[in-house]
Order: C-alpha cells, then structure tokens, then sequence
C-alpha cells in the first residue's frame, strides 16, 4: 500500500464557499429560502420524526447499562440508518449559520449535540439503532450493510462543519472517539470490512485535512482497499448462486478491485460516494490506478447512463444502473441524492485533472438534477426526479408529488447539507491560475503570491448569458484568468482591456487569458443563449423520435397546467418557432419558453421547478416532426 502522501501545494483546490460571497438573483432566492425555511424544516423534521429522540434514548439506557433489560419506552423508532440524517441536518445548519446569524437554531443544534454525546458508548462507539434495537441490541459489527460507517462519516462532515461555522468543539471530540474506536478493530493485520454504503472513505479525507492526522488518510485508503477481495458478508442475507453473489457485490461495487472498475455499477449514491472518495485519496497518494479508473467510469456514466437533467440510476430495483443506454422517462429513478454525489464526484475531478468537462456535469447538476429535488417553497421534496408524468394521483398509480418527508428522507438531509455550499463550486486556483467554473454572481477573495485579490462577478445567470468579472488588487500582480465554455454554448465573444494578453484557444473546455492587475481589470465574455434542441443517443430506445429543449444550462419541461389543450400532442419541427419569454411573477421568477407551430402554441417551463403547482402531466421529451423546413427563434 503506498504509504507515501503528496503535497498538496501546488495542487488545484476550489476557493471555499467560506470566501465567496454569492450576489446572484436567482440564488439568493434559492438560499434564502434554503435558511428561511428548508434548514428548519429538515431539523424539526428530524425532531418530530423521533430521529434524535433515538439519540435521547440511547443516553439514558447507556447510563441504565447495557446489560440491563431494554425497556418498551426505550426502544428504536425508525429505519436503521436514520442517525444519518440527524447529522446532516447538523451538517447544513452549520453552513446556514456561516451565512446568517441564527440564535435559536444554533441552540436547538447544541442541545441535539449534547443528545448525540450522551448516546454514545464509552468505547466510542455510536449508532443508536444497535443500541436501543431489541432485535439487534448488541450485535455491533455484524453485518456490513447495516451502514455503520455511512452514519458515522455523516457524523464527522457535520461535526467538522458545526466547528467551522461556531468553533465548538463536543461534535468533533465524538467523531474522534468514534473513529479511534473503528481503528482498533478494523485495519492491516485486524479484521477486515467493507462498508455496504460508501460515504466514510470522503468523510475520513475531509477529517485529515482539518486535523493533519495521518492515521484518518490511511485509513480511508485502507477501506477502499478492501474491495473486490471477497469480505463482503451480510449476514441473514443468503445468496442463492454464485450470479446473484456477484450481483449483489456490484451493487456494493465490491465485485471488483476499485482500481480495476471500468465501468459504473450498483447503487448510484454509494458509487458516487466511493468515486469521490477514490478521487481525495488519489490527490494525496498520487494513486494513478484510481485515476485511469475513474475516468473510465466519469465516461461510461456521462455518455452512457445519464439522463439529460444529469440524472443517473434509472432503476428502482437497486435505486441505480442497468445497463448502458436503459433510460427510461417515466419510471427514471434518479435520485436527488444520486444528482449531488455526481456534483461531488465531478468537482473532485474538475481539480485533479483541470478540466471543463466535469464542471460541465457539475452546472447540469445544479440546475437540473439537483434543483428539481426541492419545491420552491423550501419545504416539500422529490426523492425520485422522472422525466415524464402522468398526472395522476399516487394513490391512482401516478408518480408521487413532492413530500414534505420520506420514511427513508437521505434527499432532503442532503439537500439541506448542499445547497447552501453551492458558491464552492464557481472558483478554483492552482498558483496564479484562477478557474471561473461556474457563471454565478459572486465575489471572491483570493491570494496570489501574497497579494490578495478580489473577482467580482456579474451576470443573470441561468437566464442571460452575458458575464462581466472585475479583477480587483492593492498591489501589482500577474495571473491567469480561465473561462470554462459552457458545453451548450455554440457561439461566444469577450472584450478585455489593454493589460490582458490575448486569449490563448480553448483548452480543455477554458479560454484563459493572463493579466497584469494594478488596481483594476475589467474582463467580459457572452455566451449566445438559443434554444436547443437536444436528442439522445439513438441506443435510447425511449427517447427514439423525440426531442428535448434546452436553453443555457436549463433543460425545459412542459406541464399539462401550462398547456391546457394538453401534451400529449406536442410536435417539435425544423420550422417551430421558440420565443423566451422572461415572466417575473411566474415560479420564482423564470424565463419561459413558448413553442409554436403552425397554429398551435405550447409552453415550456425549466424542469426544476415542476410540480410546484396543481397536479397534471409533465414531459421532457415530445415528439420530433421531421421536415426540411428551418428552426427560427426570436
């Protein structure tokens, strides 16, 4: 195993969402509604759901003793996975409270905190389900898929974030023991796991880099070495054959070494997870297997299992992959949290490799996959995200609406825990290079040899694609200004001032300028925004005849509320004709498309923002005309 760790100096890093400050129309809406209502939501959902009165439980029959009898009050309530949730709803108060002073939340953290302390074992450690189940009580480290270190590297994200948004401390001190309690059991010469759900290998990075603690690296490289060697048990789970083992290991992406996968497996939010993780660890162990591996599964999964909104796992029967090109629309998966481990994955190689390309996956994400996951009220949510509905009711059959909470509600934890980090996306540097991966106004501070510089950023983004960025330093400096070309943009133009070289041609998806700042630079770029028309691989058997719209990042719907002579009729032409249409008052605020041909005339809505009104039918895809007329928009 390699044991030597990689400076880290001279690496791309993403400037913290801590040192950018967003100024953008449509995201200020989206975070201040994401604090004024969907961080409360989640953490009094948590609440009112028992979630952390499991963790009251657990304290008091910890100071009962375990080895007296469990009683009925005490019991678990739930699915055994819930202490996850609690603490990313921990996770994205804190960042919620790194942007807006809070008293009450932050108190009403403090005291689930303190809960959370009292529940754990003096051993260090902590998952009330094995606590306080009368069925499972005691039976610790039995079974690998029982996510016992899935909730743990949820804990320590949040204990991180919660002391980096209010420096306390008690959360981080419990993740430790936690931790140190895992390394006496598991690692070289101990005993052996694979964690049935992946999230700990990105956790434990994230605890080494606030705490320089070698131990928490090796480990994580440790635990993604352990795939693929036939540890994998989960008992009281018997397998009928040897196919149906080898199915269940890829569900776990345990059928393989991770550094021998080519292709994406399994679950789709445990193989984003392990992705992500594989990528930190590679950063620090320079580990170029993991690498070669990754990028042979970032392609089988973009150009072969993703949906359009950047949606992956179409099924439901392992809440993940198929096979290449099995995209259907009505019954797609895609799960909100699938959406956000594909940002994590595709950021963490946007650094490693200094590539658009990923930061193209990472803007589809946001305002498609990702954003859809929320109703703009901030309080109701999507698990599943299809690209087509019926309109009817649930109880008739119909797909269901977006809920104010799901027995199993890992999305709308997890959006919480998001959302309010989105701003850590938009810049990275690597020295005097500075990437603007994504088009959100906003102000940034970065350091240069010394020198601190502010980017100040401003657009209308989604909507507008034109972006003006002023460079601003007390002190003379030299640097390197990279903008990514949106993989939707077919025609663009800039304006600089006399100080910048003349862009060097577009290299992995960015047109970099370099730049001498003496005071202040002002730099332009508009990307042409049109309506596109977007069709599939043809070996999407669904999507055969049928065509999508998208304008910018934003990827079009059409709702039966929109379109009262209905959708089902919709035929897109090369003589239809697309109008954008900003309208203020409608859903937050959004650019409308209307879509005419011949004598009809249908309306199309972003796709994020779909069933937030009365219940109806919803398409991304209708049907294509085929003629040799022309396209024409206005």
């Amino acid at each position: 195993m390699t044991k030597t760790v990689q400076s880290t100096e001279n690496v791309c890093r993403a400037i913290p969402f801590t040192d950018v400050k967003i100024d953008s129309l449509f995201w200020n809406s989206v975070l201040e509604t994401h604090h004024r209502v969907t961080v409360h939501t989640v953490v009094n959902r948590c609440i009112e759901t028992n979630r952390v009165n499991n963790f009251i439980k657990s304290g008091k029959y910890l100071k009962m003793g375990i080895d007296k009898p469990l009683p009925k009050e005490l019991e678990f309530e739930g699915r055994f996975y819930d202490d996850s949730d609690v603490y990313k709803a921990i996770e994205g108060a804190a960042y919620s409270l790194m942007q807006y002073k809070d008293e009450a939340l932050e108190k009403k953290i403090d005291t689930i905190i303190d809960a959370i302390e009292e529940a754990q074992w003096f051993d260090g450690y902590l998952m009330t389900f094995y606590t306080i189940d009368p069925e499972n009580k005691g039976q610790r480290w039995t079974d690998m898929d029982r996510h016992e270190m899935y909730c743990g590297g949820h804990l320590i994200e949040a204990a991180i974030a919660y002391y980096s948004a209010t420096g306390k401390d008690k959360l981080l001190k419990v993740s430790k023991k936690m931790v140190d309690h895992w390394m006496k059991i598991f690692g070289p010469d101990k005993r052996d796991w694979v964690p049935g759900h992946q999230e700990v290998e990105l956790a434990l990075v994230k605890l080494y880099e606030l705490t320089q603690d070698r131990r928490y690296l090796d480990f994580a490289l440790w635990l993604l070495s352990e795939r693929g060697k036939d540890h994998y048990v989960s008992e009281g789970r018997p397998y009928l054959d040897k196919d149906q083992l080898f199915y269940k290991r890829e569900y776990h992406q345990d059928h393989l070494p991770v550094e021998e996968q080519s292709f994406v497996s399994g679950h789709a939010v445990r193989a984003m997870y392990m992705y992500t993780g594989m990528a930190d660890v590679a950063k620090y162990f320079n580990k170029k297997e993991y690498m070669n591996a990754l990028t042979k599964i970032w392609e089988n999964i973009v150009y072969s299992n993703m949906y359009i909104t950047g949606g992956i796992g179409s099924s439901i029967e392992n809440e993940g992959f198929t096979e290449d090109f099995d995209l259907p629309n009505v019954s797609a998966y895609a799960e909100t949290c699938a959406a956000i481990g594909m940002v994590f994955f595709n950021h963490r190689m946007n650094l490693l490799y200094e590539d658009g390309k990923y930061a193209h996956i990472i803007e589809r994400e946001i305002y498609n996959g990702v954003l859809s996951g929320v109703s703009l009220s901030g309080d109701r949510f999507f698990y599943v995200n299809p690209l087509e509905s019926d309109g009817k009711p649930f109880e008739e059959g119909g797909h269901k609406r977006r809920q104010e909470w799901f027995k199993t509600s890992c999305c709308p934890t997890n959006l919480s825990r998001f959302l309010p980090c989105v701003s850590e996306y938009i810049y990275a540097q690597k020295n005097e290079k500075i990437y603007i991966n994504q088009y959100i106004s906003s102000t940034g501070s970065i350091n240069i040899n010394g020198v601190n510089l502010n980017i100040i950023q401003q657009n209308n983004f989604p909507w507008d694609g034109e972006v003006e960025v002023k460079l601003k330093a007390d002190k003379k400096v030299n640097a390197t200004i990279c903008f990514r070309i949106p993989d939707w943009c077919e025609e663009y133009s800039y304006q600089y001032s006399g100080n910048i070289n003349s862009p060097i041609g577009l290299k992995k998806e960015y047109v970099c300028m370099d730049i001498e700042i003496n005071g202040e630079e002002t730099l332009k770029i508009i990307f042409v925004m049109k309506v596109k028309k977007v069709h599939m691989d043809p070996r999407v058997k669904e999507d055969q005849g049928k065509i999508a719209l998208q304008r910018g990042p934003v990827v079009y719907a059409f709702e039966e509320v929109d379109n009262p002579h209905g959708i089902d009729d919709i035929l897109i032409g090369r003589d239809t004709q697309f109008y954008s249409e900003w309208s203020p008052d409608l859903l937050r605020g959004i650019v409308r498309l209307k879509v005419k041909n011949d004598e009809k005339e249908w309306n199309a809505i972003p796709y994020y923002a779909w069933d937030n009104r009365e219940l109806g039918k919803m398409s991304v895809f209708v049907k294509e005309l085929i003629d040799n007329t022309r396209s024409v928009e206005n």
